[in-house]
C-alpha cells in the first residue's frame, strides 16, 4: 500500500522498474536471506551498488522497554545485520548503509549506555545522534544513525546548524476542540529544546507504538483533553491522523483497507520522522 501510494505522488522518481523485484527478491525475515541466497543475487546483479537501511530491534535497549541489553534474544538481530553487510563487502560489492535505533548511550544503566554501545559502535562504527524535533518535527524523536555514506563528525557538525522552522507547534494538527498540555519546562538534554514554558508546545515526547505510555496519560505532556463534548471531557492521545502530520507524512498514509486506528498508531511509533 505504501509503495503503491509514493508510485502515484512520485512516478517519475520510482518508476516501476524500481520496484520489480520489491519484496519478492529476498526473504522478508533478515535471519532467512542466508549467504548463499545473497552471494546468488549479488551474481545477478554484477556492478550494482547496494544500499542498505535498517533499523534493528531497540525493545531491550531503550528506557521504555525491558531493558534487557544486547545480549536480549530480539537485539541479536544486528549481528544478522552485520552478517549481511559483511557478506556484501566479501563480495567487493560496493554498499552503503545507514541504520537506526535508540540513542542508548544516554541509557541509565550503565551496561547499556556504556558496554552495549561501546560493542555496536565497535561493529558499525560512531553514530549520528539526531532528534527530529530539531528539524520541524512535532514530536521529539531522539535517535542515532550509523552510516559509511559520510564521516559522522561531519554529519554531526552540520546538522548542529540545523535551525527548526519557526512557528511549528502542535495546535497545528488538532482541531480547536482537541487542547495539548502546556509546557511546564523546557526540554532538557539530550533532546532538542524545543519546548519553552509560556509558548505552545512545539514537539510531544516520542509517539510510542503501543497506547498508554506513562508521558500520554491524562494530564502528561502528551495527552490531549477533548472537549468536542463540554459535558463530558475526555483524555486522549494524539490520534493516527494527527500523528503522521507530525511527523511529516500526508494525512491518510497508514490508511488502508483492514488497518485499525490503534494499528496505524502501532506502525507510527515504530516509523521514522518523514
Amino acid at each position: 500500500h505504501r509503495v503503491r501510494t509514493l508510485q502515484q505522488q512520485y512516478p517519475q522518481l520510482l518508476p516501476q522498474s524500481a520496484l520489480r523485484d520489491s519484496f519478492t527478491a529476498l526473504p522478508s525475515d533478515v535471519v532467512a536471506v542466508d549467504n548463499g541466497r545473497l552471494v546468488s543475487l549479488i551474481c545477478q546483479h554484477l556492478g550494482t551498488p547496494w544500499l542498505v537501511v535498517a533499523g534493528f530491534p531497540c525493545q531491550d535497549l531503550s528506557a521504555a522497554g525491558p531493558s534487557r541489553g544486547l545480549a536480549a534474544a530480539r537485539t541479536q538481530l544486528l549481528y544478522q545485520l552485520v552478517r549481511i553487510i559483511g557478506t556484501l563487502q566479501q563480495c567487493s560489492v560496493d554498499v552503503a548503509y545507514v541504520i537506526e535505533n535508540v540513542a542508548f548511550q544516554h541509557h541509565i544503566k550503565p551496561q547499556i549506555a556504556q558496554h552495549d554501545f561501546q560493542q555496536v559502535c565497535s561493529m558499525i562504527g560512531t553514530p549520528v545522534e539526531l532528534d527530529a524535533a530539531a528539524f520541524g518535527s512535532l514530536a521529539h524523536r531522539l535517535r542515532n544513525y550509523w552510516t559509511n555514506l559520510q564521516s559522522s563528525r561531519r554529519i554531526q557538525a552540520a546538522a548542529a546548524l540545523v535551525s527548526r522552522p519557526p512557528g511549528r507547534n502542535v495546535q497545528q494538527v488538532l482541531s480547536s476542540s482537541r487542547i495539548h498540555m502546556p509546557v511546564a519546562r523546557a526540554d532538557q538534554a539530550p533532546f532538542y529544546t524545543a519546548n519553552q514554558p509560556g509558548l505552545l508546545r512545539s514537539a510531544w515526547p516520542t509517539l510510542m507504538s503501543r497506547p498508554g505510555s506513562y508521558a500520554f496519560r491524562p494530564g502528561q505532556p502528551g495527552s490531549i483533553l477533548d472537549i468536542s463534548n463540554a459535558a463530558s471531557p475526555l483524555w486522549t492521545e494524539p490520534s493516527a491522523a494527527e500523528r503522521e502530520q507530525a511527523m511529516g507524512y500526508s494525512v491518510g498514509t497508514t490508511q488502508a483497507v483492514g488497518v485499525t486506528e490503534q494499528q496505524r498508531c502501532q506502525l507510527l511509533g515504530q516509523a521514522i520522522d518523514a
